[in-house]
């Protein structure tokens, strides 16, 4: 249920694309500039394999999207993370649930040695290049692979890590949060820890997890982190004068505990966010329970 959605709002709908199994997750490629106006891509990560999906258009002048490519991953696939940047068609990393990751760049596809030893919980690729991918885990590491060199760089963390980002304007720079309620930027090449916040996370009655949880560096800029803590939203100015591990706007997400943070992917315009929930709530006099996406603008944007 979008909760902001205008009353004069109109939607069309596209072809279907039958998927061959269960989807669990699904990505829109980044590329939107006028070299990618023919290479517009979705990626769907279902029980066993991942599929690339390329736009076309059909006789009716309508989008639709045709196979481009799949690749078996003999695992129900966790997550997906596109390359921002990329000298090729299309480029990927597909994380799946028996821990192996997949890069998947046009024809060329590579399974990354298995370094952890736990469960891995998100996957990034750098804006510097398409062959450095991150990977954060259970087992209480931050891991940096170079396809092209194998190296690996190896950062040790104080609980696992629940997500991990790359951001244009940061570029050696990654962003990792931890289940502990932490969120870290780490020069990789130095080891270095160059910022670090703190929110309580505990868990309470019924295994409802609360405190931090879904975080996001903003893609415009890399002065801002928003993140859900229990059921509020909060954004952090890392150039405020306030101090830094104080959010500079906090407001209501969801009463029963957010799952979820995402920046609008469009810097053109005034910043705008999204929080999302995974818990039902219930619905107005009907007592209906939704999952609810709830939209802002941000904090004092025009």
């Amino acid at each position: 249920m979008l909760t902001s959605t205008p009353a004069h709002a109109s939607f069309h709908a596209l072809p279907k694309h039958r998927c061959t199994e269960q989807v669990h997750v699904a990505e829109f490629s980044p590329y939107n500039d006028i070299r990618w106006s023919k290479n517009d891509y979705l990626a769907w990560g279902g029980e066993s394999r991942v599929t690339i999906l390329k736009r076309a258009v059909d006789s009716a002048e309508r989008w639709m999207y045709t196979e481009e490519q799949t690749v078996p991953t003999g695992s129900p696939v966790k997550a997906i993370a596109w390359a921002p940047i990329t000298k090729a068609n299309f480029c990927l990393v597909a994380l799946c649930a028996n821990r192996k990751i997949y890069h998947i760049r046009d024809e060329e596809q590579i399974g990354l040695p298995m370094h952890h030893q736990d469960d891995v919980n998100d996957v990034a690729i750098s804006f510097m290049s398409d062959d450095l991918v991150a990977s954060v885990s259970d087992d209480r590491t931050l891991r940096i692979h170079d396809i092209s060199t194998s190296d690996l760089i190896t950062i040790h963390l104080t609980s696992p890590g629940t997500s991990v980002q790359f951001n244009a304007y940061m570029p050696e720079t990654v962003l990792v949060a931890e289940r502990c309620g932490a969120i870290r930027m780490w020069d990789y090449n130095t080891r270095t820890m160059v910022f670090s916040l703190h929110e309580i996370t505990e868990t309470v009655g019924g295994g409802v997890v609360r405190g931090l949880r879904g975080v996001e560096w903003c893609p415009g800029h890399a002065n801002e982190i928003g993140a859900v803590v229990s059921d509020k939203w909060q954004i952090w100015k890392l150039d405020n004068q306030a101090p830094v591990h104080l959010p500079y706007a906090v407001g209501d997400a969801h009463t029963q505990g957010a799952k979820g943070f995402r920046w609008a992917r469009d810097t053109s315009h005034a910043l705008a966010f999204a929080v999302f929930t995974d818990t039902p709530e219930r619905s107005g006099s009907s007592g209906d329970m939704v999952t609810v996406l709830k939209m802002f603008p941000e904090p004092n944007s025009k």
